[in-house]
């Protein structure tokens, strides 16, 4: 996959978009480091599923069990965001939600908004119940610290 960020102001950055092996190891560390509540507070907020043991999920359509294969793209990125939050490994790093849909982003901002995480939104096709304030820091065309300055 191509990276789609490019940015002069953030060039001392490593641009991150996460890919499912990155998040099997992510998910795979946060159970070592006893992080389990944090991915079942985002499996259920986020997707809308019941956690039933670690690395599996009911779906909320069938009730089916399901591996984090299955998460949306949006769950994966929080659950890579969260792996570089608790391993101190955030500060360096331009990570892209553009995969993240509304729910995803929500919870990004109303969960790590204490951390000084850069994000990077390729798009602007936000939902309404965005701020404007919010629209304005998830700006597609340049990289934005979000978080605190």
């Amino acid at each position: 996959m191509g990276n789609r960020y490019n940015n002069e102001c953030s060039k001392n950055k490593k641009y991150i978009e996460f890919i499912d092996e990155t998040v099997y190891n992510s998910s795979k560390n946060l159970f070592k480091i006893g992080e389990y509540p944090e991915i079942e507070k985002i499996i259920r907020e986020v997707e809308g599923c019941e956690p039933i043991s670690e690395g599996m999920f009911k779906s909320k359509f069938n009730e089916s069990p399901l591996g984090y294969d299955a998460l949306s793209s949006g769950s994966k990125v929080i659950i890579g965001i969260y792996n570089l939050i608790k391993t101190d490994r955030f500060q360096d790093k331009v990570i892209d939600i553009t995969d993240c849909g509304f729910n995803a982003i929500r919870y990004i901002i109303d969960n790590y908004s204490d951390y000084d995480l850069t994000l990077y939104l390729g798009h602007m096709n936000l939902s309404p119940d965005f701020t404007a304030k919010e629209a304005f820091l998830l700006d597609g065309v340049a990289v934005n610290k979000f978080f605190g300055e």
